[in-house]
């Protein structure tokens, strides 16, 4: 019967899991459709890469992608850049446009997603039998200055917590 029990669970998360994986990928099947606007392809070459969490990318390819000029509070504002906060149940992302529609800004601010393999791994490896608590991004875009790139992940290990940073190439700081 324990056996049993414990098998039932294994399937029950794996199944979760996959669920997950098959929501983002599906839904990056529809972005995949869309132009990208003017030169805000510089966006996506600048702050994706093989770290960035899967959610994370969603929600970037939206804030690439989507046509803000369409957008009556756009239209009647030709001279301040029009800021959107992009939302999911990840985090958030405040994009600022100029009046052509190219991202001028972003700040991003994520909690509580899947790391990437390869950030797993770095902290596996330096800090063996850690349980990790909680899991943080954090980005920061300017298309003149570049990006700034943080994870912050909580391990706890015998009552003991620490905070790790993690920089862009996946190395702990």
């Amino acid at each position: 019967m324990n056996k049993f029990s414990i098998s039932l669970a294994l399937m029950g998360l794996t199944s979760l899991g996959f669920a997950q994986d098959s929501y983002f990928n599906s839904h990056y099947s529809q972005l995949e459709n869309l132009e990208v606007m003017g030169s805000n392809y510089e966006f996506i070459e600048d702050v994706q890469n093989d770290l960035t969490p899967t959610q994370v990318k969603y929600l970037e390819n939206l804030v690439c992608y989507w046509d803000v000029t369409k957008l009556e509070e756009f239209k009647g504002n030709k001279e301040q850049p029009t800021e959107v906060t992009y939302r999911s149940w990840h985090g958030y992302i405040i994009a600022s446009y100029d009046r052509e529609g190219k991202i001028l800004t972003a700040k991003e601010h994520f909690k509580d997603f899947t790391l990437p393999q390869k950030v797993s791994v770095s902290i596996a490896i330096k800090y063996p039998e850690w349980t990790r608590l909680k899991t943080r991004y954090s980005l920061v875009y300017n298309r003149n200055l570049g990006t700034k790139k943080l994870f912050k992940v909580q391990i706890e290990k015998d009552g003991q917590k620490k905070w790790l940073k993690i920089d862009a190439s996946g190395r702990v700081i």
